[in-house]
């Protein structure tokens, strides 16, 4: 079976769109965490969550762009991809779900002061 260099290309750039969205997914698990404080064992089962989405979103795209087969610059794609997004955009979004997760914690407890206490 022959794969010739524009399809290597095209598999590498998918892979590394797709490295960013599992890294966008992660942080969504983030987030919640950062929301709900969940406590180890909750945690733990995100976690496995997690891998087996990405694991089966890494089998797919093996299955479909390299025909079921496992080569490395797909995997190397997926890799950059993941870091590229975890150190440029993860950054900025998480940052800004602390912050809105911080406001609306003290927007409640002044709502809890102000208003639902003295009623």
């Amino acid at each position: 079976m022959e794969v010739n260099f524009a399809a290597q290309t095209v598999t590498f750039l998918i892979s590394l769109a797709v490295g960013a969205g599992l890294c966008l997914l992660y942080d969504v698990f983030r987030i919640v965490r950062l929301v709900f404080r969940p406590k180890g064992f909750s945690v733990f089962l995100q976690d496995i969550l997690y891998a087996f989405l990405a694991a089966a979103v890494t089998y797919l795209l093996l299955l479909v762009r390299c025909r079921g087969e496992i080569r490395g610059y797909p995997l190397l794609g997926e890799l950059c991809g993941f870091v590229l997004c975890r150190f440029t955009v993860s950054g900025v979004l998480y940052a800004a779900a602390v912050r809105i997760t911080a406001l609306c914690r003290r927007l409640k407890k002044w709502l809890i002061r102000r208003i639902f206490r003295p009623i």
